[in-house]
């Protein structure tokens, strides 16, 4: 009896050192894009569309352009440490469309676990899910799922603080690439936004 649990606490502890051994299925970079986005679900979408079409809305998970899009506007959510002045603009369809859109910048600094003000990724979207009917919360798991987020302890060791939220509107003269004023024989582009270019962009709601 005792070798055989000894057996099993051998396979128990291989399985951990596996798991602990394996990369987790988002990078830091893109941890700290998809807790961006669910701040501005959670504390923006929802309150002006409502659930049903805050979650519908949300389609950068379905590998979409944009990362949300309700009625006439889209929003483009781009998170940035403290002190960084530039933000990346991964294709040219990001900020290009016939309809007026939203630049989203979300600044966060390094948060401590300690600290009531930390936001990690496994809690924001606990915290979102909590106010959630089981539905919309399915449907949210799904979401994630197609993104590559599954719950795992070691996003916890990841904090960060909310800094600010600022809103540009994306019209007219804002300074982006289209496609018609590129040369011929290029079709793929990305590039960086210089935050102090677009204050006069900024908008209040």
């Amino acid at each position: 009896m005792r070798k055989e649990y000894t057996s099993i606490i051998k396979r128990w502890e291989t399985r951990i050192s596996f798991i602990k051994k394996t990369s987790l299925t988002l990078s830091e970079n893109q941890m700290l894009g998809l807790i961006g986005e669910i701040f501005f679900f959670f504390f923006l979408m929802i309150n002006e569309y409502g659930v049903k079409d805050a979650i519908e809305s949300y389609i950068g998970t379905d590998l979409a352009h944009k990362d949300f899009k309700a009625k006439n506007i889209w929003y483009e959510i781009k998170s940035i440490h403290h002190g960084v002045r530039s933000v990346k603009i991964s294709s040219l369809e990001q900020l290009e469309s016939e309809a007026n859109g939203r630049l989203v910048i979300i600044t966060f600094d390094q948060g401590t676990p300690t600290s009531t003000e930390s936001i990690t990724l496994n809690g924001i979207i606990s915290e979102l899910k909590a106010v959630l009917d089981l539905k919309w919360q399915l449907k949210l798991n799904e979401k994630m799922r197609k993104i590559g987020y599954i719950e795992d302890e070691r996003y916890d060791e990841y904090n960060y603080r909310f800094i600010k939220l600022n809103l540009y509107n994306v019209s007219g003269e804002f300074p982006r690439l289209l496609k018609n004023s590129l040369p011929n024989g290029i079709s793929k582009v990305s590039y960086e936004i210089d935050i102090t270019s677009i204050e006069r962009f900024e908008v209040d709601d």
